[in-house]
């Protein structure tokens, strides 16, 4: 029996990960149980047998939270979790674009941009993910690996709101079932992997020591922000 807790900003790929293990556990006739914890996730692409939603909306969430870094706040938590579970495993999801526009760290909301960005910040997010992943598998020593793969282009609801096509989830799922449960990838980290499950080569920034630490240094300045600190 293992777990899987998929974690992630609006377009990191939750819903094609979470679809893509879905559809191949069904393939091969093996129970599993999916729980969705996003109140703001109205289109799931997948079954889904218990929802956050059920019982609190995204308008109460905000509510009694407010805008806050929930997502990279959750790091040390599931990590300590992991680690108290050892061997375990934490796989990020990029992309093929993650190389397409460097970060600019002075507007990295990219306001110089306007409307004309959505892109650009697309392809900023999945080298954020890619740079996190690199980072994480740097300092980590406690028999939790991280690692960092792109599923190819999938027919997602993002890719379907551009008007293009794709492959299908569930082979997006086949490179998410061999590094969440491959034996042969136990003692693997800090590695890009294709959707095919081959090594590949991560960008130039992506690699950068130097920029994965600033990246991790503002990060922990956003959290400590609302009285968050690790």
């Amino acid at each position: 029996m293992f777990g899987v807790l998929v974690i992630g900003a609006p377009g990191a790929g939750k819903s094609t990960f979470c679809a893509g293990l879905a559809d191949i556990f069904d393939q091969i006739h093996r129970p599993h149980i999916t729980i969705n914890l996003d109140p703001a996730n109205d289109f799931v692409l997948f079954k889904t047998d218990y929802s956050i939603k059920e019982m609190i909306t995204v308008e109460d969430a905000m509510t009694r939270l407010g805008e806050s870094p929930c997502t990279f706040c959750h790091q040390p938590t599931t990590a300590s979790i992991l680690a108290k579970n050892a061997p375990a495993r934490i796989v990020f999801t990029s992309s093929i674009c993650h190389d397409w526009y460097p970060l600019d760290f002075s507007d990295l909301q990219a306001k110089q941009y306007g409307d004309n960005r959505g892109y650009l910040q697309y392809s900023r997010s999945k080298l954020l993910n890619h740079m996190t992943a690199l980072k994480m598998a740097r300092d980590k020593s406690d028999g939790v690996n991280v690692n960092v793969y792109e599923p190819g282009v999938i027919e997602t609801k993002l890719l379907k709101a551009g008007g293009y096509s794709g492959s299908s989830v569930t082979d997006s799922g086949y490179a998410a079932v061999q590094l969440t449960t491959s034996d042969g990838l136990t003692n693997i980290s800090g590695e890009y992997f294709n959707n095919k499950v081959k090594k590949a080569s991560s960008s130039a920034d992506a690699k950068d020591v130097a920029q994965q630490d600033r990246l991790w240094k503002m990060s922990e300045e956003v959290c400590a922000k609302f009285g968050i600190t690790f």
